[in-house]
């Protein structure tokens, strides 16, 4: 051991790769054992450096923000002394440790460890060694990696939970049903299959108390993640013990656990749920106040003269006399500044809820409606699509395996014209409404006494179920008066779904 250090200000460093509780104890053990080094060799130790959970491997692409802060540290000469309990603490990259002999050769920076061998740097002998170790490190992290990976991969073919937190559904290993929430599951999915929005949904169960994995209310965003999860779906149809699908980076396989949600099912709620999609959030957090936002469309146009086709969302304006009106408005920009529409054409929002809200309650009272929500032939169709839908996909994954294993010059393109037959097979899904949208109806009293004291979302799903698209054309709507509004109906184009 060396006794020419006595009184060196010195840094501890601490890192270890996987702490999955978060209580480090890890680290505190390590800083224990460096401590009682530091103490055998007089340093001062004026810092120590924390990296908590984060891997120094050579392929891990986390920042160790103490990693960084510790060396510059030691080029301001603020510490002479590195002390970690292993040299696989510090670094196992051979091209970091070059800048830890830098640090040695420069600016005379020592190091010591606990458990490794200690080794001068400013001598050719210290240099070799400390490269030997770590290539030897790189190398042994590599080879574990490798097997874990491997490891994961013939779990994943085995059809076996990968572990982490309780999955939604079932119980902590993964695969004993918990049948109260895998009925939400199911209704879930149904309901945003039938066009109900995902707000509609969330807002219904935080109401009736239907809590989350860890007890917790839901919000858009782990209600998606929840239900879009392919552990739900039955990977064969056929197979009479209904096993669920185990999701990994190189596949789907069959998985332990059972599944409850039939790839029909499964594929309508994703082209639903991609339908309404948006690139930005409009009154999301805040729910919407408006009831045509985003589903009324611009049919002006473009500088270019193309058609403008851009959605039109809710905003209120000051008029010159003090007052607010609420109007839509085709947003000619989004937040990052892109042209994503005219930006030229205005309604007034009252009159333009009044007007299509009483065509669509016209259109319910009509025989036509049972067309749109016949549940026998939606279903075959439904069928069909999702046989394409997994045979485009099946093609788009060998395609791939294909060109990695043998460049294909025009994958590009043939990769597009696969992920075009994909979106216009999604889009044909998004349209059809199988008999469980009838759930969405009234059965104890009228529509129209019941769309009075609806909610909104309420309001929007209904609307969605016999409307295609709502087109607001540029035009005069000053000069014409519609029912007190300074409104022109004729300007107003509703694309039906019948």
């Amino acid at each position: 051991m060396r006794n020419d250090l006595k009184g060196l200000p010195a840094g501890i460093y601490l890192r270890i790769s996987d702490d999955k509780e978060g209580r480090e104890l890890g680290v505190a053990r390590q800083e224990e054992d460096d401590r009682r080094l530091a103490d055998r060799l007089g340093v001062n130790v004026v810092e120590v450096y924390k990296d908590n959970d984060i891997s120094a491997s050579t392929r891990t692409k986390k920042k160790r923000p103490d990693y960084r802060r510790m060396l510059r540290d030691a080029e301001m000469g603020r510490i002479k002394v590195i002390i970690a309990y292993t040299s696989a603490r510090i670094t196992r990259r051979p091209r970091e440790n070059e800048d830890l002999i830098d640090l040695g050769e420069q600016h005379g920076v020592v190091f010591q460890y606990v458990a490794s061998p200690a080794f001068d740097l400013n001598t050719a002998n210290g240099r070799m060694i400390a490269r030997i170790l770590a290539a030897s490190d790189a190398g042994t992290a590599e080879t574990t990696a490798e097997l874990i990976t491997r490891k994961k991969l013939e779990r994943a073919q085995a059809g076996g939970f990968h572990g982490g937190g309780r999955p939604y559904g079932y119980e902590k290993d993964g695969k004993t049903p918990r049948l109260c929430e895998i009925k939400v599951v199911i209704e879930a999915v149904r309901r945003i299959g039938t066009g109900e929005s995902q707000a509609s949904v969330i807002r219904s169960f935080n109401d009736r108390g239907t809590k989350t994995a860890d007890g917790g209310l839901w919000s858009v965003g782990n209600f998606k993640r929840t239900i879009t999860k392919l552990r739900y779906v039955i990977f064969d149809d056929n197979d009479p013990e209904r096993r669920g699908t185990r999701e990994h980076s190189s596949g789907t396989y069959r998985a332990e656990w059972e599944g409850f949600v039939t790839r029909a099912a499964h594929a309508l709620m994703m082209a639903q749920l991609k339908k309404g999609s948006q690139p930005w959030a409009h009154g999301l957090s805040n729910g919407r106040r408006y009831l045509l936002s985003g589903s009324a469309r611009c049919g002006g146009s473009m500088a270019s003269g193309e058609p403008c086709t851009a959605a039109m969302y809710g905003q209120a304006r000051k008029r010159e006399n003090g007052t607010s009106q609420r109007r839509y408005r085709c947003k000619g920009r989004d937040n990052f500044a892109r042209e994503v529409g005219c930006g030229k054409v205005f309604r007034d929002a009252a009159a333009l809820d009044e007007f299509v809200t009483e065509a669509v309650l016209r259109r319910f009272d009509s025989p036509d409606i049972a067309r749109v929500l016949a549940p026998q032939e939606d279903a075959a169709k439904v069928d069909e699509l999702v046989k394409e839908l997994a045979g485009f996909n099946q093609r788009r994954q060998q395609l791939a395996a294909e060109h990695a294993l043998k460049p294909y010059e025009d994958y590009d393109i043939m990769r597009a014209t696969i992920m075009s037959a994909i979106g216009e097979t999604e889009k044909k899904l998004s349209k059809l409404h199988v008999g469980s949208a009838r759930t969405l109806l009234p059965t104890e009293q009228p529509l129209r006494a019941a769309w009075e004291t609806a909610t909104l979302p309420w309001k929007r799903d209904i609307i969605n179920l016999v409307v295609e698209r709502i087109i607001v054309h540029p035009g005069s709507p000053g000069s014409r008066t519609w029912n007190g509004y300074r409104f022109n109906p004729a300007d107003i184009e509703i694309i039906w779904r019948v």
